[in-house]
């Protein structure tokens, strides 16, 4: 004789376990498409390293990632446009792609790719937008950042981090380099953009005694860091 155990909960409850989990994973039809796989030599994705020596340290590639060592999460709209993600070991997405093509390449043709370089510490160094990647994906540069380097000071986010983890140089293109000076409390008190380090100055921020940043103007100073 069939018994039937009937569970009472006083609150809602989600009662999807991990296997009715991954069927959603890959579900079609109508409506947005989810599938995950590994990668493969056809993806095609670059390794890039950069070590953590100055602000203007400049990642390279000489190989590409082993099959089976990313994670690639896929989604496919309404449309049928693709969005893939590519995720490492360590949980951080090197890449991630934009269908712009109606029968892209299994590459970087035919969609927009932007790269994320992390250095050895897990910080994210520098972020290679969709036209600095077209541009290394030729010949002529093969994915060099130093054969042209107006890839990397035009096209290309750079960051800097300072022994506790902040973010004390961030480079954007057209934009140049701005400094951050950040108190014991970690909050940001001096700000240097491009001009402003031309003329040796700083702008400053004040906060009141909870920490919440005063009303009023912010004034510029000048000062040397030592």
């Amino acid at each position: 004789m069939m018994s039937l155990r009937v569970l009472f909960y006083p609150y809602r409850v989600n009662l999807i376990n991990k296997t009715e989990a991954l069927k959603f994973c890959t579900m079609s039809g109508v409506g947005i498409n989810y599938s995950h796989r590994t990668n493969t030599f056809a993806d095609s994705i670059h390794l890039w390293t950069i070590s953590i020596s100055g602000e203007d340290d400049i990642p390279a590639t000489t190989t590409l990632y082993q099959p089976c060592t990313l994670t690639v999460l896929q989604t496919v709209d309404e449309k049928g446009n693709a969005s893939v993600q590519f995720i490492d070991v360590l949980g951080r997405t090197v890449l991630t792609k934009k269908q712009i093509a109606r029968t892209p390449s299994s590459g970087h043709s035919g969609w927009l790719c932007t790269y994320n370089v992390f250095d050895e510490m897990n910080h994210i160094r520098m972020v290679l937008p969709p036209k600095a990647v077209d541009a290394l994906n030729n010949t002529t540069n093969n994915w060099s950042l130093t054969t042209d380097p107006t890839i990397n000071n035009n096209l290309c986010y750079a960051y800097f981090y300072d022994s506790r983890g902040r973010i004390s140089m961030k480079r954007i293109p057209g934009k140049g380099k701005m400094y951050v000076v950040y108190d014991v409390w970690d909050r940001p008190v001096f700000t240097q953009d491009a001009n402003l380090r031309g003329k040796n100055q700083w702008l400053g921020a004040l906060y009141d005694a909870q920490g919440r940043p005063m009303m009023g103007l912010p004034w510029i100073v000048s000062l040397t860091l030592i």
